[in-house]
């Protein structure tokens, strides 16, 4: 997530770099959720396809989360 950070704080000036934006996003908010939910699950000791399943869906919710989020910062909004 730190290594998200610096790269958004020297890719923010930089337009048109979808690619950089992306991986930001990735390294950020995607890293975040795909971190955070899941845990629950794991806690609790849920089978491997429910923690997996968990996953995947808060992946798309951190890049949705980062879509909505990068136009409040004045960034592109970035599909994944």
């Amino acid at each position: 997530m730190i290594r998200g950070q610096c790269r958004d704080l020297t890719t923010r000036c930089e337009s048109g770099h979808s690619a950089a934006l992306a991986e930001v996003n990735e390294l950020k908010t995607r890293m975040l959720f795909t971190v955070a939910m899941p845990m629950r699950a794991v806690v609790s000791e849920s089978d491997p396809a429910t923690i997996e399943a968990i996953t995947v869906v808060a992946s798309h919710v951190g890049q949705a989360f980062q879509s909505q989020d990068n136009p409040e910062d004045g960034e592109t909004a970035v599909n994944g």
